[in-house]
């Protein structure tokens, strides 16, 4: 049954991946407003993962604490750990 109930939670939250994000809420206040992507699901924590871009990594946050940003597009980003050629962009792996 936990699964299942981690699969309801991904897809809950399914509509942030690839979109443009901004983080609220979070008890360190330090990271909120800052704005980036959202990423793949932790099942094993209920988190989503969220690659920010002022800090040029990423944080796992859960999907309550996170909103789209209306009217901006995503932005490319090079995420630390993956060779320089390969970008991510809304969600999906572009290599040269």
């Amino acid at each position: 049954m936990e699964s299942v109930d981690a699969s309801i939670s991904a897809a809950e939250s399914s509509y942030l991946f690839g979109n443009e994000v901004e983080l609220h809420g979070l008890k360190n206040e330090s990271m909120n407003g800052l704005k980036g992507v959202a990423r793949g699901y932790f099942s094993t924590t209920g988190r989503r993962a969220a690659f920010l871009h002022e800090k040029q990594d990423r944080a796992a946050v859960k999907p309550a604490k996170i909103r789209l940003v209306t009217g901006e597009k995503s932005k490319p980003v090079i995420e630390p750990g993956y060779a320089m050629h390969r970008i991510v962009w809304a969600g999906q792996r572009f290599s040269n």
